[in-house]
């Protein structure tokens, strides 16, 4: 997935460099990434958003890694797929579309809870138990 992000947020994305452009398409082909550093000015710029549907193909790529950081390993894999196979896509997020980040039990258990409050079947219940804590 990919969102629009200006230059002051970048320093926490990873770039997409696209072929062709992303305009009037929600999907688009990955030709690479680029560090947020080397961006140029405060213009807007496409960044990955850690949400993947991968074919088995990335595998080959991911055991072909010295790397020992996940996420990184991770990227530098997509990377190499994009340019060697020139078969990595990316669909642009709508503006009002939310993302969750789960890398943290803190930022999972916000997740889990928004998603439990928004439940039909839950949500009530789950609502009064927190407000127990907040009184």
């Amino acid at each position: 997935a990919a969102m629009d992000a200006k230059r002051s947020k970048l320093l926490r994305h990873t770039v997409i460099k696209s072929v062709g452009s992303a305009r009037g398409s929600p999907h688009f082909v990955v030709s690479g990434f680029v560090h947020s550093a080397s961006m140029p000015g405060n213009c807007r710029h496409l960044c990955l958003v850690p949400r993947y549907v991968l074919s088995p193909i990335v595998f080959d790529y991911l055991s072909e890694q010295d790397e020992r950081d996940g996420t990184e390993c991770l990227l530098a894999a997509l990377g190499r797929l994009a340019v060697h196979r020139e078969s990595l896509w990316a669909v642009k997020m709508r503006v009002d579309q939310r993302c969750f980040d789960l890398s943290s039990f803190l930022l999972y258990s916000r997740a889990f809870i928004y998603f439990s409050l928004q439940d039909a079947e839950v949500g009530v219940a789950v609502r009064e138990y927190l407000e127990e804590f907040v009184r």
